[in-house]
């Protein structure tokens, strides 16, 4: 696994730039990974932890900072992350987690509605300014750069059209995302030929407070609309 090792140490490089433009302490962050899979089952998965241990480490943020989900851990999974120290919650919040300490949030490749309802639980400038997301590229929802689901057959991505999503059903389905893409400053990462599904379309995320809007207009949301959710996830 050398190759996750070694994008590890450049992806650290990135991250602790970000951490200094905004002035964070890593040793005082929390860090929180939704999607990653289950490490057992998916080659993906292992490379995808060789470099959230190996960042965290580099960072010097314990592994009791560190915490996992994804409803695709088996036992072993759960087993081996605890041995490792990580803790592990039992409940799936939906991404549906309220920031209460500055946290960086590992989310490789998780679906539109995680990313919403996670804007939506932490829809503050205060709550806001305790999130930085190592994740997919947010403004590509925007963009067009989407694809249908099923996105993965036999572990090679499958052939597909992106497309934008309508302005209007995405501010109606996800109106946190549509409205804060714009005040995201976005590092993207390098992609590695060896683990073409681990680390695309990831990048370094936090929101540029100096620019949000001070409309009230701005933070009303109206009620959350999941009735008719877009199948999508960018990859």
């Amino acid at each position: 696994m050398l190759f996750p090792k070694v994008i590890a140490c450049y992806e650290t490089e990135r991250i602790q730039k970000s951490f200094e433009s905004i002035h964070w302490n890593p040793s005082q962050t929390e860090v929180l990974c939704l999607g990653l899979g289950s490490p057992m089952e998916s080659r993906t998965s292992i490379a995808q932890l060789i470099v959230i241990n190996a960042t965290c480490d580099a960072l010097e943020i314990g592994h009791d900072r560190v915490s996992f989900f994804d409803p695709q851990f088996s036992e072993e999974d759960v087993r081996g992350l605890q041995e490792m120290g990580f803790h592990v919650h039992s409940e799936n919040k939906h991404g549906k987690y309220p920031l209460h300490d500055r946290t960086l949030i590992f989310m490789p490749h998780c679906g539109l509605e995680l990313y919403e309802n996670l804007l939506r639980h932490n829809w503050s400038a205060k709550a806001l300014s305790r999130l930085m997301l190592l994740g997919n590229v947010l403004q590509d929802y925007v963009t067009g750069q989407v694809l249908h689901e099923p996105l993965i057959l036999n572990s090679c991505l499958s052939t597909a059209m992106t497309r934008r999503i309508p302005e209007w059903k995405l501010e109606m389905q996800a109106p946190c995302l549509s409205r804060i893409w714009r005040y995201l400053n976005s590092d993207i990462l390098p992609t590695m030929d060896q683990f073409p599904t681990a680390f695309n379309n990831m990048a370094v995320q936090y929101v540029a407070l100096n620019l949000l809007s001070g409309d009230d207009n701005f933070w009303t949301l109206p009620d959350p609309n999941t009735d008719d959710w877009e199948s999508v996830e960018v990859r």
